[in-house]
């Protein structure tokens, strides 16, 4: 079988499955047997990627690569606009982890 993944295939898969069971992918595992090189390999990823950034000076994106959906609106490519002097990438992640001890009785 040969099938193309297209966006709005992938978009499918992931609210089908991601989004009604968000520890179907998990790299490192969850709870008690978490992986114990997480932090080292998280540690190592940042570690690549800084130096991956400080070797070059410049990245230029290929726009026939970028999908339409992710590129900014053409109103603002027009000179001079505001937002497009506020325009800039922001990466970020976010995970919060904890743990509720249950309490004992006397």
């Amino acid at each position: 079988m040969n099938s193309t993944r297209t966006g709005s295939s992938t978009s499918a898969c992931r609210n089908t499955y991601l989004a009604p069971n968000p520890f179907i992918l998990l790299p490192f595992n969850a709870g008690p047997r978490i992986c114990l090189g997480q932090q080292f390999a998280y540690q190592e990823s940042s570690f690549f990627l800084i130096r991956l950034l400080q070797r070059f000076s410049a990245f230029r994106l290929a726009p026939d690569a970028q999908p339409e959906e992710s590129k900014p609106p053409r109103s603002w490519q027009e000179s001079g606009t505001e937002m497009q002097k506020r325009e800039k990438i922001t990466f970020g992640t976010s995970l919060t982890m904890y743990a509720k001890g249950v309490g004992t009785d006397g």
